[in-house]
């Protein structure tokens, strides 16, 4: 009975094993995973039957030898797994490695193998087991995915290439329209002139910095925009976006009314030109979807805190409006409402998701309002932190200190409304008149009960007799117990309105749309709480040029025409002795032979690019103390350093901002060791009228030099003593290069002393030398002879007029 029991056990635990073993080869097949037991000391191997599949063998092919294996083993890998088998012995770890190998019909496969070891007491090893499983169709996805990858780096790298070069050919043209306006309105331009000036500056600058992030914009995809912390005042933000808007909407008849909370802050710190940025694009937006009526800008700020508040910003407009599946589809990159509004209005369809974006990384957000046919609303949030401690006493900020009675002339209902408003925020008591009568009347009833108005604020297209002869007529009534101030506006210039000049009974003027912040502005010059007259726009104006900087010798080398002639106008306003190369291998071969203080190097140029000029510079060992600094378009991401890495020492921007360039300059070129310290106290210099001016007429026009040298007597001397001492033989120079075939060398040489003579105001000396670098230019050489003869003439007077004037003005 024992041994039937004996038996019974022993069948049910064989069965139960083969159940077992049964389950597991099922489930090794169905994760198709082979097995193995190799004896180490027989060299043979039991393998399953779908181990021996996954190698490529047929049934009954495989003769039971680890080496039928090995021999199937990829040449390439056969080495790693030698070498990881002897290190899996010694070092008594688990066995694991992917592997690739060739089938009878030459396909590739890949395994990967799990296994481990067993050893004696005497730790030799006696067997390896484990398993094989088949990863070729992971490794295929893998490589797909790495091609896919490298396409994307591919594309990545093309897209940047693009956008560096893009951003290239659009920084070069701003930088001459951004210098050329620098320079233009410091040559005395008229008050109209010179605001038209500015805001084309201003436009070009703000276009400036809106493309510095649009064209980089891997750097936005990648949300690394970085936002600038930086103390602004919100009101400069604001009229910065009306001059850049205002004319657009001047010619759709569009009305923009700015509003700002009186409760509101003013000086901030955050990123003033990204919050323009916001404005610029939703603010063009709402004049190329609005054909009449208004846009309202307003500014509230709420959850004001000690250190920081969040501003809410709207902006309204009584355009085509949207419809709610619009709406829903309006922060998409590169989406417009519908196809249709691109063909109608053009467009990206990027500026609203950049606005959206921005409006996230500075703590907001950005929502639109909008019913078909009814005008939009867009609102967005942004916060900003507060400039802390004492705060300078702005104008417009004291002006609400005046307290004075104003009466606003009008025949416009809601441009009165606005006014009186702005005035009632700011503590001013108002009164309206719709027309030229009433304002007399008004004026007269004021005077009668002992409060007489102290401005007038008219306008100047009023019904019947226009604000001009109206304000004649307020300033001649002696019936007034007090004669008051008139502020006109009106929405042309003002030269347009009075055809001619300033009439005497105004006292100041402004163009609408009138934003609050020009209306205080106004008031307080008019009652003398800042100087009257034009303000000079000052930013980028070198207040001084230090002695160091005089008759430093530069070598310029850049490719573009314009670029060149702004440079060296500007480096030659500094005192500076500029030389020019028109690519990097004339760069080079000038900086070998020449002398120079400093070199300003261009990167993208042809013949030879900066960075290569650079580094072949530095390959001289006498040159390597050498300032070379950028002076390029290319600003994206990185450029900086690759400048650097090549051996430049420094890296500027175009557009070359001139304060900012002098800065530069006077950093890299330290003043020379036999140079006496600069003295603090100067004493007061002589106007021009008490510079000497010799007998015989001038060749230099002083009274201009002067004012190129900020009315510095001293500057100019050294100035006129660099160009003496550097350009006295000029003219025999020329003829001998020119004699020498050096046609290009000669082309500098006329091309800087125009520079120098332009700068220092004698400009038939200046004429004379663009007439003879126009010519070698241009490969004319008849004539030559005859137009340097000329030259040296003028050259000549020029000298002795130098060193005439040595001795009249001031020596340091």
């Amino acid at each position: 009975m024992g041994a039937n029991w004996d038996l019974t056990d022993r069948k049910q635990t064989e069965e139960t094993l083969r159940v077992t073993e049964e389950r597991l080869r099922l489930a090794l097949e169905a994760a198709h995973t082979g097995t193995f037991d190799w004896d180490v000391s027989s060299n043979q191997l039991i393998s399953s039957r779908l181990y021996e599949e996954l190698w490529g063998f047929k049934p009954g092919e495989f003769n039971g030898r680890r080496d039928a294996f090995l021999e199937r083993v990829h040449t390439e890998d056969l080495p790693g797994i030698s070498a990881e088998l002897v290190r899996c012995i010694a070092a008594r770890v688990p066995f694991m490695r992917e592997f690739r190998i060739i089938w009878p019909d030459a396909s590739m496969h890949w395994l990967m193998i799990r296994a481990e070891f067993s050893f004696d007491d005497e730790s030799r090893p006696l067997q390896l087991r484990g398993v094989v499983m088949d990863i070729t169709e992971r490794k295929r996805h893998e490589e797909a995915l790495q091609e896919a990858r490298q396409k994307a780096e591919e594309s990545n790298r093309i897209k940047s290439d693009f956008l560096a070069n893009m951003s290239h050919e659009i920084r070069t043209p701003l930088n001459a329209i951004i210098g050329m306006t620098y320079l233009a309105k410091r040559s005395d331009p008229s008050p109209r002139q010179s605001q038209y000036l500015t805001k084309i500056g201003n436009a070009a600058e703000s276009l400036l910095g809106i493309t510095n992030d649009i064209l980089d914009f891997s750097k936005i995809e990648a949300g690394k925009l970085q936002l600038e912390h930086i103390p602004f005042l919100l009101d400069d933000v604001l009229n910065n976006l009306n001059d850049i808007v205002s004319q657009k909407a001047e010619q759709k008849g569009i009305a923009i009314v700015f509003s700002i909370a009186r409760e509101a802050p003013r000086y901030l710190v955050g990123d003033p030109l990204r919050l323009g940025q916001i404005l610029i694009n939703l603010l063009n937006n709402a004049i190329k979807f609005t054909d009449s009526g208004e846009i309202v800008v307003k500014v509230v700020a709420a959850d004001v805190g000690p250190d920081s508040g969040i501003f809410k910003f709207s902006l309204s407009d009584t355009g085509i409006g949207m419809s709610s599946e619009q709406v829903a589809h309006l922060f998409q990159s590169f989406t417009q409402a519908d196809t249709s509004f691109t063909r109608k209005y053009g467009g990206t369809g990027l500026g609203l998701a950049i606005s959206k974006q921005l409006c996230e990384l500075m703590g907001g957000s950005l929502t639109v309002e909008s019913e078909l046919g009814k005008g939009s609303t867009f609102h967005f949030t942004v916060t900003f932190n507060f400039v802390k401690g004492d705060l300078p006493i702005q104008p417009r900020a004291r002006a609400s200190e005046l307290k004075k009675s104003v009466l606003v002339v009008d025949d416009d209902e809601d441009d009165r409304v606005e006014l009186i408003n702005m005035l009632y925020k700011n503590g001013f008591t108002a009164r309206s008149a719709s027309s030229g009568w009433g304002a007399l009347s008004a004026l007269a009833a004021a005077s009668q009960a002992g409060k007489p108005i102290d401005l007038v604020v008219m306008g100047w297209r009023l019904p019947g007799v226009d604000g001009i002869e109206n304000s004649r007529r307020v300033k001649a009534h002696l019936s007034h117990a007090r004669v008051p101030a008139i502020l006109m506006f009106s929405d042309l210039e003002q030269e347009e309105a009075m055809r001619g000049p300033a009439d005497p009974a105004m006292d100041a003027f402004l163009v609408k749309p009138i934003q609050e912040a020009d209306l205080l502005d106004a008031i307080a010059t008019i009652f003398g709480m800042k100087p009257s007259g034009p303000i000079s726009d000052t930013r980028g104006v070198a207040e001084d040029f230090p002695a160091r900087l005089i008759g430093r010798r530069v070598l310029l080398v850049e490719d573009n025409e314009i670029n060149r002639d702004l440079a060296t106008e500007l480096l030659g306003d500094l005192g500076i002795l500029v030389s020019v190369a028109v690519n990097g291998r004339e760069g080079v071969d000038r900086v070998l032979s020449e002398p120079f203080d400093l070199v300003l190097m261009d990167i993208q140029m042809p013949v030879m690019d900066g960075l290569t000029a650079t580094r072949l510079i530095r390959g001289h060992q006498r040159l390597c103390g050498l300032p070379i600094l950028a002076m390029t378009a290319h600003a994206m991401s990185g450029d900086r350093e690759r400048c650097l890495h090549a051996g430049m020492n420094d890296h500027l921007t175009k557009p070359i901002n001139p304060s900012g360039l002098r800065e530069t300059l006077i950093r890299w070129l330290p003043a020379p060791s036999e140079a006496a310290p600069e003295i603090e106290a100067i004493p007061p210099l002589r106007s021009t009228a008490e510079v000497p001016v010799p007998a015989q007429s001038s060749p230099f026009d002083l009274k201009a030099a002067l004012a190129r040298t900020s009315g510095k007597p001293r500057l100019l001397r050294k100035m006129l003593l660099g160009f003496r001492d550097n350009y006295e033989h000029a003219a025999t120079e020329l003829n001998a290069l020119i004699a020498e075939g050096r046609n290009e060398d000669a082309e500098r040489l006329a091309h800087s002393l125009k520079g120098i003579a332009a700068t220092l105001e004698a400009r038939e000396l200046a004429e004379a030398a663009s007439s003879i670098e126009q010519a070698l230019r241009e490969g004319r050489t008849a004539g030559l002879g005859s137009l340097i003869d000329a030259a040296e003439k003028k050259l000549s007077l020029a000298i002795a007029a130098a060193s005439l004037l040595d001795s009249t003005l001031p020596h340091d």
